[in-house]
């Protein structure tokens, strides 16, 4: 099952890739919020465009337009970037430990050992580690979409409801 998962996952990672090209480039991030400054260091930041990366490449697997929490492939990252600030102090401290998760996944690294059980873990994604840094700096600075189901799918799994 674990094995389907990760080839499932690698298929819809290739397929994000092909439609990132053919997308021109487009994403349902704004250009404002694209564009918001990070601390990371311009060489690092430069020419990279992690609101469509995350779009593309990340939203392949979490996809936070999923009808439910069985049709998803991955954890929605509004709930690991949850998890990730609660294990952080700060900006530099995230951004490095979610990064490093990222850039090679192993059991031994992840933050949350409940979806590698359900989901298997994840592949290195088709991105260079800048690339990842990129995304996960930009997943730290801006809100993330919520799927519908989220709320209630917390609330039901560790009854921390947002409201």
């Amino acid at each position: 099952m674990k094995q389907k998962n990760i080839f499932l996952a690698l298929g819809l990672l290739l397929i994000a890739t092909f439609a990132a090209v053919g997308c021109n480039g487009k994403s349902s991030v704004t250009t404002e919020e694209a564009e918001k400054p990070t601390d990371q260091p311009m060489e690092v930041m430069a020419g990279i465009d992690a609101a469509n990366l995350l779009t593309t490449v990340c939203y392949a697997c979490h996809n936070p337009k999923s009808g439910s929490h069985d049709e998803m492939l991955a954890p929605p990252l509004v709930g690991i970037k949850q998890q990730y600030l609660n294990a952080t102090e700060d900006r530099a401290g995230f951004v490095e430990r979610m990064a490093a998760f990222v850039t090679n996944p192993s059991e031994e690294k992840a933050l949350m050992k409940g979806p590698i059980g359900r989901f298997g873990l994840m592949p290195k994604p088709p991105v260079t580690d800048e690339q990842i840094k990129a995304i996960v700096a930009f997943i730290y600075d801006n809100e993330l979409p919520e799927p519908a189901w989220f709320a209630e799918h917390e609330e039901e799994m560790h009854g921390t409801d947002k409201n």
